[in-house]
């Protein structure tokens, strides 16, 4: 982990190093016996403190049982004032691993994740999967909102490959060149808006309406599907609940979104993707 994301989330990274404190303490502390002498310095039966037959039981089961108890009191503790947070805030890139996102989540007890320059894939990864009870994609008043335009579609004719690539161009358009060669066998659908070059963010239903018009009415033999996209997270908010969160309800089995690497200064799509989901 580089400095840079252990700043991001130098809170959920400080709290998970804390709950394995009582762990590492366990070698030079017994937790036990610092209990029984204390009680016996003072002259106190253990029994007759409130809970006692409870913490007498802990005592007995020796120094695993205090330090269970101790991590479980740090996580309740951890939960309760994360529950009110929002996780992914400050001018960072949020650019953290799946498994990250699922500790906050499930662990610490984060209820509410941003995805404000977070990646595509990692936004598809997370709102599809319910990681969170709720995302942040910023005010609605950061999204221009488009009632009508002209939303180009360019599908290919003939027989769809069982794999295809759909390109949506949002904040800005994305060429055939940016695509990665090793899939460019691949049926092909390109679809863009009449603002995707202004690098600006937009809400557009009819936009998201097109392209959930199109999955819907994909040939019965597609069954995946690879996404090139420029989306803005209210847009990736909006197709990820309506359009590819389809369960068993769809011919689709697999979903993969492809990263946009900035490398050399180009924005070259990844030739790796990464699944969201895969169904047999």
């Amino acid at each position: 982990m580089n400095m840079q994301r252990f700043r991001d989330w130098l809170r959920p990274n400080t709290q998970l190093s804390c709950l394995f404190l009582p762990i590492l303490t366990a070698f030079f502390l017994n937790y036990a016996e610092i209990i029984k002498d204390l009680l016996l310095s003072h002259n106190i039966d253990i029994k007759l403190l409130p809970n006692g037959p409870i913490l007498d039981a802990f005592v007995k089961f020796g120094n695993i049982a205090f330090v269970v108890l101790i991590s479980i009191l740090i996580l309740i503790a951890f939960r309760k004032s994360n529950k009110d947070k929002v996780l992914n805030v400050g001018n960072f890139h949020h650019d953290h691993l799946y498994i990250g996102y699922y500790l906050c989540s499930k662990i610490l007890g984060y209820r509410t994740c941003s995805i404000v320059r977070v990646p595509i894939a990692m936004q598809f990864k997370l709102l599809i999967r319910d990681t969170f009870s709720m995302f942040d994609y910023g005010l609605d008043t950061d999204y221009r909102v488009i009632e009508d335009e002209n939303v180009k579609v360019d599908k290919p004719e003939g027989v769809y490959t069982n794999t295809i690539n759909i390109v949506l161009s949002d904040t800005y358009i994305i060429t055939e060149e940016m695509l990665p060669t090793t899939l460019s066998n691949l049926t092909t659908i390109y679809i863009s808006h009449e603002n995707a070059n202004g690098a600006i963010r937009y809400f557009s239903i009819k936009f998201c309406e097109s392209i959930q018009i199109l999955v819907r009415n994909l040939p019965v033999n597609v069954t995946g599907i690879n996404l090139f996209s420029t989306l803005n997270p209210k847009h990736c908010d909006w197709l990820a609940r309506n359009v590819f969160k389809m369960a068993s309800r769809s011919n689709i089995k697999s979903f993969t979104v492809f990263p946009q690497p900035h490398k050399n200064n180009e924005w070259n799509f990844s030739e790796t993707g990464i699944l969201v989901y895969k169904y047999r």
